[in-house]
C-alpha cells in the first residue's frame, strides 16, 4: 500500500539500482526497464501507475523528440543522386511544387532555449544559427567523449577500465581533456 509519505521516484530508483546491480557487467537499458516493469506489474502495480502518471508528460515529450530525430535522420538519409537533380528539385519547389524537396522543409529543429521547434521551411536566420550552435555544442561534447574513451583504451590494454583506473583517476583524466 502506498502511503502519503512514499517517495515514488526514490522507490523506483531503488528498484532500478537493484536490477542494474544484479544484471552483471553487460546490460541494456531496455532489459533493465523490462525487468523493472514486469516486477512492478506483479509486486507493486500502484507504484508503476503512479510513476507513469507523474511522468506522462515527459515520457510523451521524449517520444515526440524521438519521432522528430527519426524524421530528420530519414530525410538526411534519402539519396540525392546528383547536384543537378537537387537543383531541379529546388527549381520545382520555387515554382510551387511543395513536395519537390521531399521532407527537408518540413523537418523540425529546436530554435531557442525554451525548446520550441520550427519547421526548417519556417526558420529565420536567428533560428538557423541557434540550431547550428546546438549541433556544434553536441559535436564538441561528443568529440570530447570520443577522445576520453580513446585515451582510456590506450591505457587499458587487455584489461578493464576498473583494473586500471579509479573514479578519481577518471575524473582527473576527464578534466584534463576539457
Amino acid at each position: 500500500m502506498i502511503t502519503m509519505s512514499r517517495n515514488i521516484a526514490q522507490d523506483l530508483r531503488a528498484m532500478i539500482d537493484k536490477e542494474i546491480s544484479e544484471a552483471g557487467p553487460v546490460w541494456t537499458a531496455a532489459e533493465i526497464a523490462a525487468r523493472v516493469v514486469a516486477k512492478l506489474r506483479v509486486y507493486d502495480p500502484e507504484l508503476l501507475t503512479k510513476w507513469l502518471d507523474a511522468h506522462a508528460v515527459p515520457v510523451v515529450r521524449e517520444t515526440v523528440n524521438a519521432i522528430s530525430r527519426a524524421e530528420r535522420t530519414a530525410v538526411r538519409a534519402r539519396p540525392i543522386k546528383s547536384t543537378s537533380k537537387f537543383q531541379q528539385a529546388v527549381a520545382r519547389h520555387e515554382g510551387g511544387d511543395k513536395t519537390a524537396l521531399s521532407g527537408w522543409l518540413s523537418t523540425d529543429y529546436v530554435v531557442n532555449d525554451d525548446n520550441q521547434r520550427k519547421r526548417l521551411g519556417d526558420m529565420e536566420r536567428h533560428d538557423l544559427l541557434y540550431a547550428a550552435s546546438a549541433y556544434t555544442k553536441r559535436a564538441k561534447y561528443s568529440s570530447m567523449q570520443a577522445a576520453f574513451l580513446r585515451a582510456l583504451s590506450d591505457r587499458v590494454g587487455a584489461g578493464t577500465v576498473e583494473q586500471v583506473f579509479s573514479d578519481e583517476d577518471l575524473a582527473r583524466l576527464w578534466h584534463s581533456l576539457s
